[in-house]
């Protein structure tokens, strides 16, 4: 599952923002899992700190998981299966004209064939493609809301002195 976030609409990119993207994703993707593992780069802000952890002891404390093992790629070796889906999504990037955040939204869409995955029942047996993505999911409440600053005078004027000159249709 792919987020993407105006940057005036950013709470940053801290322990707040992985936990809801997070729990987001568990809450309206999610398959029923009772035990899970996560593997997360050695990133402190976003991933190795105590809030992470505290928001996956409050999942089992909840019942929402039986079991959680959160693993950390050993330093300096933190390439691992996101990388290629990245690697998909710049080569789209670079062949693509984005001039706004839609334009984002569907290059990253057709970067790859999201929630569809190829499973087999044997190793011997035909493969074929589920998609894994719930249907029918209902919003019924979320936690505190973290409101965004928005940009700052100085962001804005650097974005429309140095980046509005790069952009194909500054009318989008």
């Amino acid at each position: 599952r792919n987020y993407l976030i105006k940057e005036e609409e950013s709470i940053g990119k801290g322990a707040n923002a992985v936990i809801s993207f997070v729990h987001n994703y568990f809450r309206f993707y999610g398959l029923g899992e009772t035990k899970l593992v996560i593997h997360a780069d050695n990133c402190a802000g976003q991933n190795k700190n105590n809030a992470m952890i505290m928001y996956l002891a409050w999942r089992i404390a909840c019942g929402l998981h039986t079991q959680i093992t959160y693993s950390f790629m050993v330093a300096g070796h933190t390439k691992f299966s996101p990388d290629g889906f990245f690697g998909l999504l710049k080569l789209k990037l670079r062949k693509s004209e984005v001039d706004n955040l839609d334009d984002l939204i569907e290059v990253v869409e057709t970067s790859t064939t999201g929630g569809k995955v190829d499973i087999k029942e044997a190793i011997d047996s035909d493969s074929q493609i589920i998609n894994i993505m719930k249907k029918d999911v209902k919003i019924e409440g979320f936690p505190w809301k973290i409101v965004s600053t928005g940009l700052s005078p100085e962001r804005k004027w650097y974005l429309y002195e140095q980046v509005r000159q790069n952009i194909g249709n500054p009318q989008k």
